[in-house]
């Protein structure tokens, strides 16, 4: 519905600067079972090495590109990571990328402008450079 409404609203001229809207909850996008991914490894295993910096205090990891989301794995290394949906529904782990790039697989709660400056969130980011370094900080 809201997706809707946003078409609509463009459609009569508003700009979509101006429209501002929350979800609370999104669907699976995924019809089909659960992707079983690799775990985290915090050896020299194959993998982008990925280093999260939270609260000041860094953390390094290896984490496999088809492995679990980047927040997935910074619980396993940082249980104070922050999260409440991990959905891509409310924007709390939100991160900077400083250098690597990431992809994520859904994304309702960035505005566009902030995905240009670097921002992601790491419940929905996987890493697709070998180094990966985000700031949960900035």
């Amino acid at each position: 519905m809201v997706s809707d409404l946003r078409k609509l609203l463009v459609s009569e001229g508003v700009p979509k600067k101006a429209i501002h809207a929350e979800v609370f909850h999104v669907e699976s996008a995924s019809s089909g079972p659960p992707v079983r991914r690799a775990p985290v490894e915090t050896t020299d295993a194959a993998g982008a090495h990925v280093t999260i910096t939270l609260d000041g205090r860094t953390s390094t990891f290896r984490l496999p590109t088809d492995g679990p989301a980047v927040l997935d794995a910074a619980l396993e290394v940082r249980a104070d990571a922050p999260f409440a949906c991990k959905g891509g529904v409310c924007g709390t782990c939100r991160a900077k990328v400083l250098e690597g790039t990431v992809e994520m697989d859904t994304n309702w709660a960035l505005e566009p402008e902030e995905v240009q400056r670097g921002y992601v969130l790491t419940c929905q980011s996987h890493p697709t450079s070998e180094s990966v370094v985000l700031d949960y900080d900035a």
